[in-house]
């Protein structure tokens, strides 16, 4: 997952993050966020209801090793992170729907994290 979200931003938006630094970013945040991440639609997820065990730190210790494979929650925590579009200069029209594409990944993710 995070390759590919590192090679998305580079195909889409000429930016260069490394799926380490993307990893690293990520497991930061929710670390910093671990005991109330506020979603898009107002409600809060609490990540130790979320992660087997209730065990938050050990679970981002986890996902923060290179060759773990990305989870829901690190998808989430990805939507989360990116203020992409935000900080961006002008983006053509073709690149801002191919990150639109895949920031609706991120929203379906979740979507789905209020279903669990």
């Amino acid at each position: 997952m995070f390759s590919a979200i590192s090679d998305q931003l580079q195909l889409c938006l000429h930016k260069q993050v490394t799926a380490a630094a993307l990893r690293r970013d990520i497991t930061d945040y929710l670390l910093q966020q671990r005991d109330s991440l506020s979603l898009i639609d107002g409600s809060v997820v609490h990540l130790s209801e979320k992660v087997s065990h209730s065990d938050v730190v050990y679970y981002l210790h986890n996902m923060a090793q290179p060759g773990t494979f990305g989870d829901h929650m690190m998808l989430l925590g990805k939507a989360k992170v990116s203020t992409t579009l935000a900080s961006l200069p002008a983006v053509n029209k073709v690149h801002l729907q191919k990150l639109c594409h895949l920031l609706s990944w991120c929203r379906l993710a979740e979507q789905a994290m209020t279903m669990v």
